[in-house]
């Protein structure tokens, strides 16, 4: 994850901004040029990447994995990289063109060809052994990137071709201009992207630590984080996928408004978006607050994971209007921001964890989810409604 935040962050945003707003004042030669620009740059910083990963593989395997996985798990990682990175491109593209449901089916191309994939092969050719295990599920996530990427990319191909014939003859453009754009939204969010993702390495690594100086062995204390964040938080977090849908419309619609200057409309349309994910947010949260024990054991069997689920189920409300709130910041170009804010949560959730798991235990835990959640939240809003105050 840290090696895909170094090689796409910022890349999916800067595509989409800087072609929404080309397109808003009516440049589609110019969309189409920072699209192809917005490319070329993804795979040549990817191509780098990537070979870090070839040449610090050794490094990895035997620092992260104890030597427990084999260096070709992380040549497979590094493979896939370049095609990550575009098909975020691509997916920012689509985006800007308010046609997500191209780049949603190649997520959805992506994720049926990885089960497949991966069921093929642990289900043919299955030995007992974990580094096979591993070689399986990287082949599967490697093969279905490939296919998904050539699945958008053929789609974004006849796209470019349609809207060729509309654009035929357009003046020449300063491309330098284009780059320098897409470079200054893509840059700062690539810094504190990377300094986010080490902070989030970071908290897996201490967690376990400081559940351990709290008396649980090594075992339970990874055990309960599973049942947490690997089982509790994706039931709380489900139907985040609508939010996420909507979500990704805001950023070219709010891109238009940033570059028209239309600053009455942003204000009214984030007042009636942030009024329908609250009615919408509260109602799954009460809705997941009554339904938890059986969620928990139809689901898992597990009437302990359904405790976690009502617990966890009233931050809904604060997780769905977060994630609005940072959509929307993205779109009135305060990114950097929204990066920045995301940089204190963490640290806030390392210092809680670190000094507080050690004396509370799992509820330390729990507390630093909490605490972290409502910050990142606060600090969001307040963002937002300054934001709104200078538009208004």
């Amino acid at each position: 994850m840290f090696a895909i935040t170094l090689a796409s962050s910022g890349i999916n945003l800067a595509t989409t901004r800087v072609v929404s707003e080309e397109l808003a004042l009516g440049n589609r030669h110019k969309a189409n040029l920072a699209a192809k620009k917005a490319l070329a740059i993804s795979f040549f910083c990817s191509l780098f990447v990537s070979l870090l990963l070839f040449l610090f593989s050794n490094v990895i395997v035997s620092t992260c994995f104890h030597n427990k996985v084999s260096v070709w798990a992380i040549y497979l990682m590094a493979i896939c990289l370049p095609f990550i990175s575009m098909s975020n491109v691509i997916s920012g593209y689509f985006t800007a063109l308010r046609k997500t449901y191209k780049s949603a089916s190649g997520q959805v191309v992506e994720q049926i060809s990885k089960m497949l994939i991966c069921m093929c092969i642990l289900s043919c050719f299955l030995p007992a052994k974990l580094d096979f295990i591993c070689f399986a599920l990287i082949i599967g996530d490697v093969l279905s990137e490939i296919i998904s990427f050539a699945f958008i990319g053929i789609l974004y191909y006849f796209e470019q071709r349609k809207s060729y014939s509309y654009t035929r003859g357009s003046f020449s453009t300063n491309t330098r201009h284009i780059t320098k754009r897409i470079f200054s939204i893509l840059l700062p969010i690539t810094f504190t992207s990377c300094i986010r993702s080490g902070l989030s390495t970071l908290k897996q690594i201490i967690l376990p630590i400081s559940l351990e100086k709290n008396g649980m062995d090594c075992s339970l204390a990874l055990s309960l984080h599973g049942k947490i964040s690997g089982m509790a938080m994706p039931i709380v977090l489900f139907f985040s996928f609508i939010i996420q849908s909507f979500g990704s419309l805001l950023v070219p619609e709010f891109a238009r408004y940033h570059a028209k200057k239309d600053k009455k409309r942003a204000r009214e349309v984030s007042y009636l978006i942030l009024s329908l994910t609250f009615i919408f947010s509260i109602s799954l949260s009460i809705l997941l607050y009554f339904t938890a024990p059986f969620l928990g054991n139809f689901i898992y069997s597990d009437f302990e994971v359904g405790k976690y689920i009502k617990l966890f189920s009233p931050l809904v409300v604060i997780m769905y209007l977060d994630t609005v709130v940072d959509y929307i910041l993205k779109g009135l170009n305060a990114q950097v921001a929204v990066m920045y804010i995301n940089i204190v949560d963490l640290v806030c959730s390392l210092v809680i964890l670190y000094f507080f798991a050690p004396v509370l235990g799992i509820w330390g835990y729990i507390l630093s989810i909490y605490i972290s959640e409502i910050l990142n939240f606060v600090l969001s809003f307040l963002k937002l409604k300054s934001m709104l105050k200078k538009e208004a």
